[in-house]
């Protein structure tokens, strides 16, 4: 359903005139009042989307800095946002989150991640707390499977 969910959103996207030309302007630089916009229309056509699928969208900030239009549209069209940048910046005092060879995120970082997510699940559906989504590092499985 995910891949047919994209498939769509972006064939309905493609339609609209605002992102058209967008794409013809993407090399250009963007004024706030266009980008704010055109972040504005991406966010509202993926949530329509997520609606007519019975899904919910939620966004999330995995990095450790405030990302403020993103913030702003999440709240002016009722779109979850989860905010982990206070999390992660905090974390990365203490702890390496990133692998020092490529400087992908790490077991820490989507241990981070994954709990705050399962944390913000288990309240917004009332779940019991017996429910733990749990996360391994998906390297690990290729690593077992390949033996």
């Amino acid at each position: 359903m995910e891949k047919a969910l994209r498939a769509n959103d972006i064939k309905f996207l493609q339609n609209k005139t605002d992102i058209i030309s967008w794409r013809d302007k993407r090399r250009q630089r963007f004024n706030k009042e266009d980008f704010d916009r055109l972040l504005f229309l991406l966010m509202q056509e993926f949530q329509k989307a997520c609606r007519q699928n019975m899904a919910d969208l939620a966004v999330v900030n995995m990095g450790s800095e405030k990302i403020a239009p993103v913030e702003r549209t999440c709240k002016e069209l009722g779109i979850a946002y989860l905010d982990l940048s206070d999390c992660i910046a905090l974390a990365s005092k203490s702890e390496q989150l990133e692998f020092p060879i490529n400087h992908h995120y790490n077991d820490v970082y989507h241990r981070i991640v994954g709990e705050y997510v399962s944390k913000y699940l288990r309240t917004k559906y009332n779940l019991s707390e017996n429910i733990h989504y749990h996360y391994q590092y998906l390297g690990k499985f290729a690593a077992a499977g390949s033996q």
